[in-house]
């Protein structure tokens, strides 16, 4: 059905917004939430001429976080004793944080992109605390993918009968247990790591509202928990609908790949990686997916993949920054490109990653130079590891900004690596994080990219 589909970056849609806003969500269990849902007219005859109204929309693993401090991490595999026990204590509001994919939202949110979430949340507290979380975050959008008491989705195939202990999971939020020590080590401890997998059972298909969400997205994100949570064939659909619409799959396996290698888990891990346009891992995660054990030959084995679609495979290397394999489209040629980190004071590492893959995504969807491109993302990787926890607390466009200028001014020369960031590379990093924080501060978000590219850009061939 896509044979032969490509995906094209295209630039500037960062000028197709209006200026119009409207009223603030309603945030309520039983209903999603929509940011500025009417449109002034010049906005609804935009989005005629131009149905991809969101920059990046991710798909599935919502979570609230509990932060539990611990004497000592657990020893030995988890169990469902260990997480009742977790769940019995009082649950403090103030140790909640919004985790999973609500990390990579936050992020892309604060790097200036348009961002909206398709994804359980239940009809709890925990669910109303994440949807107000990424509301005041800026995420536009969320619709939630649980079934109704009533709706028009149930006969239609959407869903099917749960059980009533399918059917109570379906109406509560996911929460993840962060066990941490004196020594700020972590484990975590959640219904994923249990299953029987997917966890949301009796959904067939999305929802027709977060199937709408899907197709009006630039890119949709995707990361390996989704099929704790769905069933393949249900990613899959949503995966190609947003392909067929000129959109583009983001998929990041994560440490779920570890628990993907074999049987139907496999199979899902295989077509997601087919399907996917950009595939993000880190060097542990390429290597266990690929059996190649340097970053490079796992970037050039995964873009080999017969009938793949994939054009960038960006291998994260933490410290060591990132090598990123990308593939001409008209030729199968592939090219490698390495980007040292910033060496910087870290704090923690948790929510990095999902930070560099907001600035992949800018970079992407705006087809800026890929060493532009991974500077900004390992910039932003770098500023939410000197801060500690995810959440709320990944990185800042100002945070960003300010170790790119320390980087520029010689304040850490040992930052440029040899200098292998040169300072027109730095400057246009700087100049494009500058960009996103002015869009805070106006109503009407002009092209970002259209003012960039006539600048002496580096090339990416």
């Amino acid at each position: 059905m896509l044979q032969g589909l490509v995906h094209s970056p295209v630039s500037g849609s960062l000028g197709r917004q209006c200026a119009w806003r409207k009223s603030a969500p309603c945030v309520n269990a039983s209903r999603p939430w929509r940011r500025g849902a009417k449109r002034c007219p010049k906005q609804q005859s935009a989005l005629k001429l131009c149905a991809q109204q969101y920059d990046v929309v991710g798909l599935g693993n919502l979570c609230v976080d509990v932060i539990s401090p611990v004497d000592s991490l657990p020893k030995g595999p988890k169990n469902m004793q260990m997480l009742d026990e977790l769940n019995a204590g009082p649950l403090d509001e103030t140790s909640w944080e919004v985790g999973g994919n609500c990390n990579f939202l936050i992020a892309a949110a604060r790097m200036g992109l348009r961002t909206a979430s398709v994804g359980h949340a239940g009809c709890d507290v925990y669910g109303d605390f994440l949807a107000k979380t990424l509301h005041d975050e800026g995420v536009e959008a969320l619709e939630r993918i649980a079934p109704p008491t009533s709706s028009s989705d149930s006969a239609d195939g959407t869903y099917s009968s749960p059980t009533p202990e399918e059917a109570a999971l379906l109406q509560q939020t996911l929460i993840c247990f962060v066990l941490v020590d004196p020594l700020g080590r972590h484990a975590f401890c959640s219904l994923y790591d249990f299953g029987p997998w997917p966890l949301l059972r009796g959904i067939n298909h999305l929802p027709r509202r977060a199937m709408e969400l899907v197709e009006s997205a630039r890119t949709v994100f995707v990361n390996g928990f989704i099929f704790d949570e769905l069933r393949l064939d249900v990613v899959q659909e949503a995966c190609q609908v947003a392909m067929q619409k000129g959109g583009a799959v983001f998929f990041d396996p994560g440490p779920r790949c570890f628990t993907m290698m074999e049987g139907s888990r496999r199979v899902a891990l295989d077509t997601i990686l087919n399907l996917s346009t950009v595939v993000l891992l880190t060097e542990e995660e390429a290597a266990v997916v690929t059996g190649q054990q340097k970053a490079e030959a796992a970037a050039r084995s995964l873009l080999s993949r017969k009938d793949a679609f994939t054009r960038w495979c960006v291998v994260k290397q933490g410290a060591h920054g990132a090598t990123l394999a990308s593939k001409d489209p008209a030729n199968g040629a592939i090219t490698i490109h390495q980007s040292p980190g910033f060496k910087v004071a870290v704090q923690d590492t948790v929510g990095c990653g999902d930070s560099f893959a907001s600035a992949v995504v800018l970079g992407y969807n705006n087809s800026l130079p890929i060493p532009l491109t991974l500077a900004l993302a390992n910039a932003v990787g770098a500023a939410t590891a000197m801060g500690r926890g995810a959440g709320r607390s990944v990185a800042k466009a100002e945070q960003v900004r300010a170790l790119l200028l320390r980087c520029l001014d010689g304040v850490h020369h040992e930052q440029r690596m040899s200098q292998a960031y040169s300072d027109v590379v730095l400057r246009q990093a700087i100049n494009i994080v500058q960009a996103q924080l002015d869009l805070a501060h106006i109503d009407r978000r002009p092209s970002m990219v259209a003012s960039f590219h006539d600048q002496d850009m580096v090339q990416t061939n």
